[in-house]
């Protein structure tokens, strides 16, 4: 890999870029709860279960 910019390997470079920071990325995967407060299903998609989700996608407010 050449370096980039700020003595960084492209990689690198990259993810400072995007993150401002070096290191391991935070983790945002495996098993977690759903983002609606006071539900403990797992979630699915976008960070909440299957039900908290389908009101998202099709609530009757939501203009397409």
């Amino acid at each position: 890999m050449k370096a980039r910019a700020h003595h960084l390997c492209e990689r690198h470079y990259f993810q400072w870029y995007r993150t401002g920071r070096i290191g391991p990325a935070e983790q945002t995967y495996g098993r977690r709860g759903c983002a609606q407060p006071g539900c403990l299903r797992p979630h699915e998609a976008k960070g909440w279960c299957k039900q908290h989700y389908n009101v998202y996608v099709y609530a009757p407010h939501r203009q397409h």
